[in-house]
């Protein structure tokens, strides 16, 4: 067993009456054994939804603001809560899955502009939510994970979903584990999303 000292940060009530620590303290704690994408995608989660114990009150999401302040209670100079810090510096909300972060993140450091994350789409009456998307354009990604795979009904929905899109002029591309992990699959839908954004510009201007 290894006891720390907490950093007088908020407890949150757990099951079996418990306290659980901080979740800004959690995420300091494990910060050595995260990629700084994982850390990325964290911030993420804490920032774009409610943080959820069961059988509690869900707790209300975190702001960027609500995360820098609670950083403060930790040593500057730690390499954990510098590498906290690197990692808030490209969080975003709102964010529904770790992969979306990911994708996200290679997005980004391609030097694509920064897409709408979820951004709510009104079709036929209905709200619908691409993963991220350039609107004005009319362009978007969607990663399908193993969900997606495995469950017929979901996948049907989301079969659906995509039709949809494509059916009111989105140019949607989809993607899948092995699109992010593999170098060439990577290469290409890269190369698909600069095509696309470099036609829309040219249209723009």
């Amino acid at each position: 067993m290894r006891l720390t000292k907490s950093s007088g940060l908020n407890t949150y009530a757990g099951p079996w009456g418990t306290r659980l620590v901080h979740p800004v303290e959690a995420l300091v704690a494990a910060a050595p054994y995260l990629s700084q994408w994982r850390l990325t995608a964290c911030l993420d989660a804490l920032m774009s939804g409610a943080l959820q114990i069961p059988e509690f009150t869900a707790q209300p999401a975190l702001t960027m603001s609500d995360i820098a302040a609670a950083l403060t209670h930790f040593p500057v100079r730690n390499p954990s809560v510098m590498a906290v810090k690197r990692a808030l510096r490209g969080a975003a909300e709102p964010v529904w899955s770790p992969m979306e972060t990911l994708v996200r993140r290679m997005v980004v450091t391609q030097g694509f502009p920064e897409p709408a994350l979820n951004h709510p789409v009104m079709i036929d009456g209905q709200l619908t939510y691409p993963d991220l998307s350039w609107p004005e354009l009319r362009l978007g990604i969607e990663y399908n994970g193993e969900i997606h795979l495995l469950d017929r009904r979901t996948y049907g929905t989301e079969m659906n979903r995509i039709r949809t899109f494509q059916d009111h002029g989105w140019d949607l591309n989809v993607l899948v584990f092995d699109d992010l992990e593999n170098p060439a699959l990577r290469w290409k839908w890269l190369q698909w999303l600069a095509e696309r954004l470099n036609r829309g510009s040219q249209r723009a201007s």
